[in-house]
This record gives C-alpha cells, sequence and structure tokens, in this order.
C-alpha cells in the first residue's frame, strides 16, 4: 500500500501522539492505583479501629443494661442509651469505610440485633418490669452473645483485609515508578517524531498552497463562464448586503432597465419589488431554509412597468457584513403562459364537465395482471363521474373499478388484456353504481402509448363519457321511430326521400322510402337502395307525366309540390294518394340536393269526400226549401259562413242586408225577449248548448215567434271559438199550441163544473137519504138507509177531491182517506167516543178508478168495526194502512184492523148474505185486487193490488 506524503506525514504525527496518549493513560492508570490503595489502606486502618470502638461501646451498653435490669437503678439507664447509640454510630463508620459487601452484611445484622435488644429493654421500661430473678438475667444476657461473636468475626476479617492493603500498597508503588519510567522515555520518541512530522507538514503546506491557487484560478475561471452562461440565459445575478446591492450583472441591468451604476446607487434592492411582495421577499431572504427555493414576485421596470420574476437566493457565509447572492429571471412571458394554460385547463375541465366526459391514464407495468396496475391519473371530471372524492392518497385503479356493475366487470378487465396483448382497441359501453345504486351508461375508450425502442406498452390513456341520458334517448328515438313507423302504418302515410344529382329529376335518382311508403308502392322494404323509375312504375300511366311536370315545376320555382294520383298496383289495383313535397338545398350555396316529402293513402278519404260532397249538396237543396235557417257565429257574434234562402223568408231581410249588417239577426229581436237572448248568448259562449224561443219583427212589421239551438265548438284550450245554430220558424205552431190552451182550460172547467154538480147531486140524495131515514121506525130498515147514505158520502167525497184537485184525474189518497174515516166516525158518534183510529197512509195519487173502490171498501169495514167490533161501548183501535210494496213496482197493500171481539167462528166470508161484505168483494175485483180475511187479535182485512200512481208535488223548495 502507498500512501502519499500528506498522508505519511499525517500517519506519522498521529502514532507519536498515540503513542505519547498511551504512555500518559498507563503512567495515570498506575498513579490511580496507588491513589486507590492508599485510601483502601487508610480506611481499613479507620474500619479497624471502628470496630474496636463498636466492642468497646456494646460491652458499655451491657454492663448498663445489666445494671437497670439488676438493681433497679434508673440512672444506669442514661448510660446504655449513650453507650447503645455510640454503638450505632460505629456500625455507620464501618459501613461507610468498608467496601467488602460482607463487612455491610455484618453491620446489617449487628444493626437488627442491636436494634431488637433496644426494642425488649423498652418493652420492660414501659411495663416496669424491674428487680427480674437471676435465671431471666442470665437470659438476657444470652442476647448479646451473638452481638459480641459478630464483633469478634468482624475485627478479624479486619485484621487480614489490613495486612493484604499494605502488601498492595507495596506493589502499587513499584508499578507507579517503572511507568514513571516508560511515561519518561515516551515523552522524548514523540517529541522527536513530531518535530520530524512538523518538518514534513510544512513542505506538505507550500504544495498545497501552490495547488490552492492553480484550483482558484480555475474556479474564477468557471465563475467568469458562469457570469457568461447567465447573460447569454438572461438570468440576472446580484449580491446584497442588507437592502444595497454590491454585484450585479448585465442581465439583471436588462431585466430591470437600469444601468449597473444606477442599481449601485438604488438606496434599497426593495424598492424595486412591488409593495404586496416586498413582506413576503424579505421572508424568504431571511430565511435560509427558504431562500434557496424559487419564490415568483412582481417588479418594476425603470420605465414603470410591472414584470413577474422567478427569484432564488442563497445567504454567503464567512462574510462580514453578511451578503445574499440571489439569481433572477424575467417570467412574465412565462406567467402569461401559465395563466393561458390554467385558462385552457378550466376550459377543457368546463367542457369536460359539459359534456360529462372525464380523462385517465395508468402506467403499464404487467400486461397479464391488472392487480400490479396501482396508480392512476385522472381529470375531476372522472372522479365526478364515479363518485370518488379526491384525498390526499393516490388514486387507484380499484378505486374505479369499485363503482362498476358487479356483472360487467369481469367484461372490462377481458377488452383491457386483450387490448395489452395485441388485441383491438378499447371502445366499450358498461354499467356503474353512484350516489346510493344510481345505475348509470358509461362508454370509455382507450389507447396504448408504446415505447419507441422495444414496442413495449408504457401509459394507457382514455376518456370515459356518461352516456346515460344519450342512450335513453336514443331509446325513446327508436321508440318513436316505431311509433312514427305504427303512426304511418295506422294513417297510411309514408316519407321519402330523392336525391338530386343535379337540378332535374331523372328516373336513376336515389330514392329513400318507409316501410309504410314500400307498402304503399307494392315495394318490398330492402337494405338496397331503390331508384325513382321504381317510383314511377307503380304511378298510373295516365297520371306519370302529370306527376313528372309538378316535380319539375316546384324546382324550377313554380307552385309547391302537393297533388292527388292513382298508383296502379299488381292486380290492377288502383289506390288514390296524395304527396306534399318541399327542396332540401345546400346550407352554403343554396343549390336543390333532395326532395323530401310524404305520400298518404287517401283512397277511402277520396270516396268519402265525393260522398259528403254529394250528401252536402242533398243537405243544401233541403236547407233551401224549408222554413230554417243554417248559420255560423264567431265568439264576438259576427255572421261568419254563408246564410241559407231560409234567412230571407224567416226576417224578411235579404242575405246580402245580413252580410252588410252582422248583428241585425240580434236588432231583429222583439224587445220583450232580448234580455232572454243576452243570458242565453252569455251562457252560450261559456260553452253551453241552448234552445230558445223568442219573438222577432220582420222587415215588414210582423211579428214572429222563432225557436232556435246554438251548439259552441271549442279550440284545443277549452275556448269557445265558434258557434253552429240552426233557427225554424214556429209562428203556427205557437198559434196553434195556444188555441189548444185555450180550449183545454174550456173543458177544464167544464170537468170541474161537472164534478162540483156531481157532488152536489149526491150530497141532495144523501140529506134525502138522511130526511127519508127520519120516518122509518125499524131499526133494520133505518141501518139500511144510513149505510146508504155513507156509501153515496164516500162518493161524493171523491167528486169533491177531483173539484179541488190541480189535475181534475187524480186525488190524495191519504187526504182522502182521512176525511173519509172522520165522517164515519161523525156518523158513528154514540158508537165511536171509546174507539182510537189509527190510519198509515203514504202521499199517493190515485185516479177515480181506484180511488172510489177503495173508499167503498173502507166504508163497509170501518162501518162494521164501529158498530159491531166494541159492543157495550168497550175501548178499543181501528187501523187503516195503506203501504207500496217494496219489491215490487205499483203494488199496493190496504189493511183494515180492529182488536175488537172478532167475527163468529164458522163466518164463511167467501160466501156472505149480507150486501155490504159482497160489494167489497166485488170493489176488490174490480181494482184488480185479492181480498183476504186474517182472525188475528180481532178482524183483519187485507187487500192487494196494482196500480200506477203518481207521487203528489212537494210544497216549498226542493
Amino acid at each position: 500500500m502507498k500512501f502519499s506524503s500528506d498522508k505519511q506525514a499525517y500517519f506519522g504525527f498521529g502514532a507519536g501522539l498515540l503513542l505519547l496518549a498511551f504512555a500518559a493513560a498507563y503512567a495515570y492508570w498506575n498513579l490511580d492505583q496507588s491513589a486507590r490503595s492508599a485510601g483502601w489502606v487508610e480506611k481499613a486502618a479507620i474500619s479497624s479501629e471502628a470496630v474496636d470502638e463498636a466492642h468497646i461501646t456494646l460491652d458499655e451498653a451491657k454492663t448498663g443494661a445489666r445494671m437497670y435490669l439488676f438493681e433497679s437503678n434508673t440512672s444506669a439507664l442514661s448510660p446504655f442509651l449513650t453507650a447503645n447509640a455510640a454503638f450505632k454510630n460505629n456500625l455507620a463508620e464501618i459501613r461507610n469505610f468498608t467496601l467488602d459487601p460482607l463487612y455491610n452484611s455484618q453491620t446489617d445484622t449487628l444493626q437488627a440485633l442491636g436494634d431488637s435488644v433496644l426494642a425488649k429493654l423498652q418493652y420492660d421500661v414501659e411495663h416496669n418490669q424491674r428487680g427480674i430473678p437471676l435465671q431471666t438475667l442470665a437470659g438476657w444476657d444470652n442476647k448479646y452473645i451473638p452481638l459480641f461473636q459478630s464483633i469478634s468475626t468482624l475485627a478479624d476479617r479486619m485484621d487480614k483485609r489490613e495486612t493484604n492493603l499494605y502488601t498492595l500498597q507495596k506493589t502499587t508503588n513499584e508499578k507507579q515508578l517503572s511507568s514513571m519510567r516508560v511515561l519518561g522515555t515516551s515523552s522524548c520518541l514523540a517529541g522527536i517524531i513530531i518535530i520530524i512530522i512538523a518538518l514534513v507538514m510544512m513542505n506538505v503546506n507550500i504544495r498545497r498552497r501552490k495547488k490552492a491557487q492553480k484550483e482558484l484560478d480555475y474556479q474564477k475561471n468557471l465563475y467568469d463562464k458562469f457570469l457568461r452562461a447567465q447573460e447569454d440565459l438572461n438570468v440576472g445575478i446580484a449580491i446584497t448586503e442588507g437592502d444595497k446591492v454590491v454585484f450585479c450583472n448585465d442581465a439583471l441591468c436588462n431585466i430591470i432597465g437600469y444601468s449597473k451604476e444606477e442599481l449601485l446607487n438604488i438606496p434599497s434592492f426593495f424598492s424595486l419589488i412591488a409593495q404586496e411582495d416586498i413582506l413576503r421577499l424579505r421572508a424568504v431572504m431571511d430565511t435560509p431554509q427558504t431562500s434557496s427555493l424559487i419564490n415568483t414576485f412582481s417588479a418594476f421596470r425603470k420605465n414603470g412597468s410591472q414584470i413577474g420574476i422567478e427569484y432564488v437566493s442563497q445567504i454567503i457565509v464567512n462574510t462580514d457584513p453578511p451578503q445574499t447572492f440571489s439569481l433572477i429571471r424575467d417570467v412574465t412571458e412565462k406567467k402569461r403562459e401559465d395563466e393561458l394554460l390554467k385558462t385552457n385547463e378550466a376550459r377543457l375541465a368546463e367542457a369536460q364537465r359539459i359534456a360529462h366526459i372525464g380523462s385517465w391514464e395508468y402506467t403499464i407495468t404487467d400486461t397479464k395482471n391488472l392487480d400490479n396496475i396501482k396508480v392512476v391519473e385522472c381529470s375531476d371530471e372522472m372522479l365526478r363521474l364515479f363518485g370518488i372524492e379526491r384525498g390526499e392518497g393516490p388514486i387507484l385503479r380499484e378505486d374505479f373499478v369499485r363503482p362498476v356493475h358487479p356483472d360487467d366487470r369481469q367484461k372490462i378487465d377481458d377488452s383491457v388484456l386483450t387490448y395489452l396483448q395485441g388485441g383491438p382497441r378499447i371502445s366499450m359501453d358498461y354499467r356503474i353504481l353512484v350516489r346510493g345504486a344510481e345505475e348509470r351508461i358509461v362508454h370509455t375508450e382507450a389507447n396504448l402509448i408504446h415505447d419507441e425502442n422495444t414496442g413495449a406498452p408504457l401509459v394507457m390513456r382514455g376518456t370515459s363519457q356518461d352516456i346515460t341520458d344519450r342512450v335513453a334517448s336514443e331509446t325513446r328515438l327508436r321508440t318513436s321511430e316505431s311509433r312514427l313507423s305504427e303512426a304511418q302504418h295506422i294513417a297510411h302515410i309514408g316519407d321519402w326521400i330523392i336525391h338530386l344529382s343535379d337540378i332535374t329529376v331523372s328516373e336513376s335518382n336515389i330514392v329513400e322510402l318507409s316501410d309504410e311508403n314500400c307498402r304503399m308502392l307494392g315495394l318490398y322494404p330492402s337494405a338496397a337502395a331503390f331508384t325513382r323509375a321504381d317510383f314511377i312504375r307503380a304511378v298510373h300511366p295516365d297520371d306519370r307525366q302529370t306527376v313528372s311536370d309538378a316535380v319539375q315545376r316546384y324546382i324550377a320555382g313554380g307552385p309547391r309540390y302537393a297533388m292527388d294520383f292513382r298508383l296502379l298496383l299488381p292486380g290492377n289495383l288502383e289506390r288514390i294518394v296524395h304527396t306534399e313535397a318541399y327542396l332540401v338545398r345546400d346550407e352554403k350555396t343554396g343549390k336543390p340536393i333532395a326532395l323530401r316529402g310524404t305520400m298518404q293513402d287517401v283512397t277511402e278519404r277520396s270516396h268519402m269526400t265525393a260522398q259528403l260532397q254529394q250528401y252536402a249538396s242533398q243537405m243544401k237543396n233541403i236547407m233551401e226549401n224549408v222554413d230554417a235557417g243554417l248559420v255560423t257565429v264567431d265568439v264576438t257574434g259576427k255572421i261568419a259562413s254563408q246564410w241559407s234562402n231560409g234567412w230571407e223568408r224567416i226576417y224578411g231581410y235579404s242575405i246580402e242586408e245580413f252580410q252588410n249588417d252582422p248583428m241585425l239577426w240580434k236588432n231583429a229581436i222583439h224587445p220583450d225577449d232580448l234580455a232572454i237572448i243576452e243570458v242565453s248568448l252569455n251562457r252560450l259562449y261559456a260553452g253551453e248548448t241552448i234552445s230558445e224561443e223568442y219573438r222577432i219583427i220582420r222587415k215588414d212589421g210582423g211579428i214572429r215567434w222563432l225557436t232556435s239551438r246554438m251548439t259552441p265548438t271549442k279550440n284545443s284550450d277549452g275556448d269557445v271559438v265558434r258557434v253552429d245554430g240552426i233557427i225554424v220558424d214556429v209562428t203556427e205552431k205557437k198559434n196553434y199550441e195556444k188555441y189548444i190552451a185555450d180550449s183545454l182550460r174550456e173543458k177544464e172547467y167544464l170537468l170541474k163544473e161537472l164534478h162540483h154538480r156531481v157532488k152536489n147531486n149526491m150530497q141532495v140524495i144523501s140529506s134525502m137519504l138522511a130526511l127519508q131515514s127520519d120516518y122509518l121506525h125499524d131499526p133494520g130498515d133505518k141501518e139500511l138507509f144510513i149505510n146508504s147514505q155513507n156509501r153515496v158520502k164516500a162518493m161524493a167525497i171523491v167528486h169533491e177531491m177531483l173539484y179541488q184537485s190541480p189535475d181534475l184525474s187524480t186525488i190524495n189518497i191519504s187526504d182522502y182517506i182521512h176525511s173519509l174515516v172522520e165522517h164515519l166516525a161523525s156518523m158513528y158518534a154514540d158508537f165511536a167516543d171509546n174507539i182510537v183510529f189509527n190510519i198509515q197512509v203514504e202521499n199517493i195519487m190515485f185516479d177515480i178508478t181506484v180511488a172510489k173502490p177503495c173508499g167503498l171498501i173502507i166504508n163497509e169495514f170501518v162501518s162494521n168495526a164501529i158498530k159491531y167490533a166494541f159492543p157495550s161501548n168497550r175501548n178499543g183501535a181501528v187501523s187503516v194502512i195503506l203501504t207500496s210494496d217494496g219489491d215490487e213496482a205499483n203494488q199496493y197493500t190496504l189493511t183494515i184492523h180492529d182488536d175488537g171481539v172478532g167475527l163468529p167462528p164458522n163466518f164463511d166470508w167467501r160466501n156472505p148474505s149480507s150486501l155490504g161484505l159482497r160489494l167489497c168483494v166485488a170493489f176488490a175485483q174490480e181494482m184488480g185486487g185479492k181480498l183476504e180475511y186474517i182472525p188475528k187479535n180481532g178482524t183483519q182485512w187485507r187487500i192487494t193490488f196494482r196500480h200506477h200512481s203518481k207521487t203528489p208535488p212537494q210544497l216549498g223548495l226542493s
């Protein structure tokens, strides 16, 4: 191994110092050992003396204790305590000066024994146990035997140790003398070595100084090159002491716009910095940890313009006063570029947000295992799209795999691996679940960046777009197209496009046809394009030229193409179609490029239109020959359609007069009826259909009655836009109705007079029967006259109520039965005083054909009940009930019941001998009813019959 002269000198110098240090350390160690041995000898002597004194004090303590215990001499207790305390002090002194662990153990034992003796003595003192017997004193002496034995053992060991220490001290002194000799020899050798080394070092320093000067010249050359390089790079250099510039280069002058002299004479460098950045720049310059970082500030040039500068500084050490070295670069253009870059990045982010497109990339480390792809770089929109929040840690690929629908994850991995291994590029749709399992559809495309040398994939870059709305729109579009096709099929409408090669139409032009259009033309839908020749072949031969001419005229600037023509389909099936079209022009040149139109099968409509025209002609002929007028009125009340001739015949005005004065029809209304028409018109304009009769004053002054019916027509908003109506002259009808009404009133008057006269005649007959009965003395004969009188009265009440009835044909059966029962109660007042009458009859209107027999039946059964059911004026009740049967319409039940003695047991009511009962059976049959006898709690008769009754009008407001 070879060493340079420098290294040899340092090695020799080090070896001399090491030798000197070793000699000094050896001598110091011997001196230290000698001093320690002297200390041990001294401590051994002191410890030996302490053991002797402990032996003496222990003997004194024993003597004092004996005197106290045996002689009961209290004054002996004080020497014992003093001796015992001295014994403890001796033990502590032995412990301090003895380093042997055995001695420390012995002193601990002595301390414990001494404490136990003292404790025993104190116990005896507290319990006044003195004057103890000799055998007890002997036991007490035995307690001190272990103490004296321990002291003796300790004294023997101390003597042996003292002898050993004296031997050690002698050996140590000899070693000390030897080490002093070694130290002297080593010092002489070390001095010689150091002198030799000093001479070598002087030679080395001279060579080093020459080398340093050469290095300094080289560094100065590098520094000059550095300054020139900074000038070329337009990097300014400044050295400052405090605020003042002490050095600057030309590049800094070019940046700031000042000369070197001006910069060196500026009182403060900070005056060139913008006010808002001065404090920040001072903090950077004063903080060594941040001064070497690149910071950006705003500065002012000499001309006052503001520029951006990058500033990095370093404090120069070992200078007084301290100096700062700074590099300054003009970054105004760079700031503009950075701001432009930020603007573009913001616009890109905004564009991605608007288009729902996120960008991403990740580094390829393994083309066969996607788990090795960890860190992913992506845009904010990509994170928002997948519902990921950007944290402090890296974004991992698994963060984007997690939201993917479980059914689509394998498909994505397969596509990526296939692409990495040379397969087709990635372009796929898949589903993701974000924000509470909301399902979205994403379209992703990606490209690989390969290594230029090896061709291995390095980076995969791609975009992901939320296409949920687009997919939904496409679905709606397909649905709309399907519905459009269905609607075209239902409405027999097809659309078509003829692509024009020039401004003329030829048979070679490509034609696009919808499915419905193909069906109408007898063609089969196919992927192949049709030509106009296919279209023309389906047109009827007689109409082909007309169709071609209409198309050419429209393209040449003529009228819009809209016409009907015939199609001649296979099997000579003739159909009529209506077609309309418009030109599609090039947006730049305005040249026609296509003709787009629709075609509708209007065969049925054409036939129907022809039928409607024929029907309209027939209706017009009919309306012109009846006394009626048709009219159409807009919402303002003006006539908006043609007038029929009926208006001239009804109003006496000509059609021209109605057309000149749209309100003439209203002005001709009779003043007394105008208010009614105004109210009806308000209802009409509100959407109601109205029918009114009113009078008009004809042009010749005559008054005519009209009936009109007006029907409103509403638009899609529900507003009335048109009124269609018809008017008919009903003057003759009104006159005839007046004649009928007058005639009816006369007949009603005559009928009332007839009922009144019948009632009066029956009243006369009843009075005559009553007068005649007064001359009869046989009770049986008299009873016959009274019965006949009641029957006449029952019929008279019917005619009286018919006379009072509004319609002269029906009576209220409830009122009739109440009047009849009241009459019978008054006729048989002598029998009816103790009878209660219960009448339950609904308000039903019966005509005379039912009311009369019903009343006569009630007359017979109620009068019999009054006379025979309650002998001896006993109390009883008679009920008359008439109800309708709820199960069957127009069926009624009349019940007459008394709780009297009833009929005899063997009474045969079906073959009666009395006139009254036979009349009741006959009247029931006349009503079309059935008479029944029910022997229950007296006598009960029930008649069930049918009759089409009327419900009487209710009084008051309903």
